[in-house]
């Protein structure tokens, strides 16, 4: 429990370190998930619907940060005195604007790819949809970013209900990867696949990834997620050709 002293500055534990960098997550519904936020010097434009689903806090509507009060309640809990609350809020604020880099970005993923951008796309056979394979914010740890969409109406859709993924052994880009169902990302923030807003699901998958796509009533359809031709794999040493 954290207590303070008479005459003294109120002090709290550090937060934990976050991944670095600081990074978050563009939910569905126009919401910002995120490791920690200050509830200082971060703004985001507002989405499109009003409720960011954040499980731990209270979002204040503006920053898609832990508001004032919430912290404040978080704080109390911790013991700290009503009139200790602005000094520790402002303590907080302090250690985890620390963990931001210098110019105070915070790498967003899951953005869907803007007109013009570079993609993939693999045509799903028997089907009106394809798979659109795009960068997301994570390329530098050579995983794509994917999800359905329909080429000739040029919109991202959901996956239609039945459809279901699956990854295998990938023999490329093995280190740290699992293997089997690929679900939706907002399903590991909290949200139901029926909620999901249409067009902005999306999923994960380490470039060269052996999948399978199954639909009710269907043959399986077997793909390979593409690579990064333009990001060289320089973890492992590669033998070259020679002569003896």
């Amino acid at each position: 429990m954290v207590t303070s002293l008479a005459n003294s500055t109120p002090t709290m534990p550090a937060p934990q370190p976050a991944p670095q960098p600081f990074t978050g997550f563009l939910g569905s519904e126009g919401a910002f998930y995120a490791d920690q936020s200050s509830t200082t010097d971060i703004h985001f434009t507002r989405g499109r619907h009003a409720t960011p689903i954040i499980s731990s806090f209270d979002v204040d509507p503006v920053n898609y940060a832990p508001s004032d009060e919430s912290l404040n309640d978080m704080f109390r809990s911790w013991g700290i005195e009503e009139s200790d609350l602005a000094a520790v809020r402002a303590t907080y604020d302090r250690n985890v604007d620390e963990l931001l880099p210098a110019d105070g970005a915070i790498h967003i993923l899951g953005f869907k790819p803007t007109p013009g951008e570079n993609v993939h796309i693999i045509p799903i056979p028997d089907d009106r949809l394809s798979l659109r394979f795009f960068d997301g914010g994570i390329g530098d740890m050579r995983v794509f970013v994917f999800d359905f969409v329909d080429v000739r109406e040029e919109r991202a859709v959901n996956s239609p209900a039945g459809y279901e993924i699956e990854s295998f052994f990938n023999q490329y880009h093995h280190t740290g990867m699992f293997f089997g169902p690929i679900r939706p990302l907002e399903e590991g923030f909290g949200t139901a696949r029926a909620d999901i807003v249409d067009g902005c699901e999306r999923f994960a998958v380490a470039a060269r990834t052996p999948c399978v796509l199954r639909r009710p009533g269907k043959v399986d359809f077997r793909f390979v997620a593409p690579e990064f031709p333009d990001r060289p794999d320089n973890r492992y040493a590669a033998a070259h050709a020679a002569r003896w």
